[in-house]
Formats: structure tokens, sequence, C-alpha cells
């Protein structure tokens, strides 16, 4: 069988690691033939390292090593590093993509398949049902659907979002998002020539803008600002390690507090039973520490959302029924056509406001 997602086609190497050696040449010795005559040595041919771009030849040119971290090729006999990685198509022929630097897809990352980068990633084609990890910028030259999956450290461009999952730690810009789910660390910008957020859930910190929020059909639109999107998953993640925490130290309390009883009545127990308790003992105050420690940073962060920031919604077109903008923990359901308009807290509840 053959695994075409794991090709190690990519020669990752760091900044300063030993790409090549160069060997001093060893003459031959005379021979004698089967005549008794002698036979001259073949001459010896000397060779050198060919250094390519972003590496360094040392003094003596007997070493080469990188000059920085990137992909390592050999064309020609010259060994070059490179920080940026082109490929025609991420496919059978590639497999997925592990890099550290940039990739660069001229084609497709077919279905499937995977492209994580330490730096940026730019497709040219399209990425359908792929999924894309990026250190820092993800730009889709024409989009994503079909169950893509993109993540990206910093701003995700892309020409159009159709039922795809996005995830931005900067801004997310688009001409349309269909059916999908978008979270940006900052706004997302949906102002081109279509405009429009019909279905799924867009998140966003600061803003939101759209020339048209859901559907004449009524398509369930969910819009939400107001708060860090990684704020509200750390929280939720805190809630679910504190209530497992509880549950153990509950389950274990009636173990450690009848060893207690049974020990002051002078039971006496075996060395395993006394080892088996005192490991008990010792992770039920592991556990109180963690449940401490998560409370802490729980209060931190509902602090921190309580702080209610001036983020808003802004609707350059039509806001139709059947959307619901949530700014923080207040929320609003439009239940008939909003028009060149943008929702913003005030009084306590999200009114509309003109542009």
């Amino acid at each position: 069988s053959v695994d075409y997602f794991h090709l190690n086609l990519i020669n990752n190497v760091n900044a300063g690691d030993l790409l090549a050696t160069l060997h001093p040449e060893v003459l031959g010795q005379p021979g004698i033939n089967i005549y008794g005559d002698n036979i001259k040595a073949a001459a010896v041919k000397s060779t050198y390292i060919k250094a390519g771009k972003n590496t360094i030849l040392s003094e003596d040119k007997m070493t080469l090593t990188a000059e920085k971290s990137g992909h390592v090729t050999v064309k020609e006999g010259k060994i070059t590093v490179s920080d940026v990685l082109t490929l025609e198509n991420v496919d059978v022929s590639t497999g997925d993509i592990d890099y550290e630097g940039s990739v660069v897809v001229k084609g497709v990352v077919a279905t499937n398949f995977s492209v994580k980068a330490g730096s940026n990633i730019v497709v040219k084609g399209i990425v359908e049902g792929a999924t894309l990890e990026a250190g820092a910028d993800v730009i889709l030259e024409c989009g994503a659907k079909a169950g893509g999956n993109i993540k990206a450290g910093g701003n995700i461009v892309s020409k159009f979002i159709e039922n795809a999952t996005l995830s931005a730690g900067g801004s997310v810009t688009s001409e349309c998002i269909l059916h999908s789910n978008v979270t940006s660390g900052t706004e997302v910008n949906v102002t081109g020539k279509r405009g429009f957020i019909a279905g799924g859930k867009v998140i966003a910190a600061d803003k939101i803008e759209a020339k048209i929020l859901g559907s004449e059909m009524g398509a369930n639109t969910i819009i939400e600002v107001g708060a860090d999107p990684q704020v509200k998953l750390r929280l939720k993640e805190l809630q679910k390690n504190m209530a497992a925490a509880q549950k153990n130290m509950e389950s274990i309390k009636p173990t450690i507090e009848g060893f207690s009883k049974m020990l002051k009545a002078g039971a006496k127990f075996s060395p395993d039973q006394i080892a088996s308790v005192q490991k008990l003992v010792a992770l039920n105050k592991s556990l109180t520490e963690q449940v401490q420690n998560n409370s802490e940073e729980y209060a931190q962060l509902m602090e921190k959302l309580a702080e209610q920031k001036e983020a808003e919604v802004i609707v350059e077109g039509t806001a139709y029924p059947g959307t619901t903008v949530n700014i923080g923990e207040l929320s609003m359901i439009v239940k008939k056509p909003v028009q060149y308009s943008k929702f913003v807290v005030k009084e306590g509840d999200v009114r509309l406001a003109p542009i």
C-alpha cells in the first residue's frame, strides 16, 4: 500500500545546519596487469561545492551550512535553501505539506490534503475540503469551500468562503461568506462586489461589516462581536476542566476519609495499601491546586469579557429576518428588513443607529 499523504518530499533544515561536506580526492595507486606491465592510475578530477542562495561556504570551501531555515534542494549540483516553497498543486504527487517557511501553491489543494506553514500560505487555485494552517497570513485567490478548515495566526483573505471553517488571529476579508463558521480576533470585512454573509456563524472581536446579512429566504445567520473568541473558547475549556477535576475529587474523597477513620481506630494496613492511599492523597492535592488555578484564570477572563468594547456590526445594504446579532452578552433578532444601519450597544441593549 502507498500512503499518498506522507511522501516526505520536503527537506526542512534550520539555520546553521550542515548541508554538505567536500572530502578531498584520493589519488589512485599504479597497478600491474596479468602480463606484468605497469598500469597508471586513472586521473582524479577535483570538484567543489556549488553554493546556492541562503547558504554559507566555509573559508576552506570544504563545508556548506544553511544561512536560514527553509527547504533545501539540489539542482544541477547547486545546493539552495529557500524560505518559500512553491508547488504546482498539493495532491497525491506531493502529499501533505509541513514547512517552516511560506508556501505558494500555483494550483489547487486537493480534498483531504493539508498544508502547514510556519509563515504565509498563498493558494492561487481553489481549496476544497482541505486543511490549511499558517503561522502568519493565508491568502486564497479563488476561495474555500466544501468542508475546508483554515487557520491563520494573522489575517485571512479569500475570494469567497462556502461551507468552510475559518479561524484568524487577525482579520478576515472576503467577497461573500455562505453557511460557514468564521472566527476573527479583530474584524470581518465582507464588502466586496457581492458582500453578503448568509447562514452559519461569524464572530469577530471588534467589528463585522457587510453589505447583506442573512437572505430573503430567512437563512439562520448568527453575527457576534464584542468579545475575543479565543477568550470564550478558553472559558469553556476551563469550565470543562474544573468539572472533570471536581468529579474526580468527589470519587476519591470517600476512600481517603474511610482510610483516615480506620487508621484512627487502630486498623493496620499493608505497605501496598498505604502506598495506594498516599497516591490518592497526592492526586487529590494536585486536583485541588488545578481547580484553584483554573478558578483564578476563569475569574480574570470573566473580568476581561466584562470590559465591553465599542463593538459594532455595520450593514451597508440589508439585514434580513432570521439574522441574530450578538454584541457581548446582549442579543437582537432581526424581525423585519433593516437597511443602511449599524448595530450598537446603547442603554443596555442592542439598538440600530445610522451609518
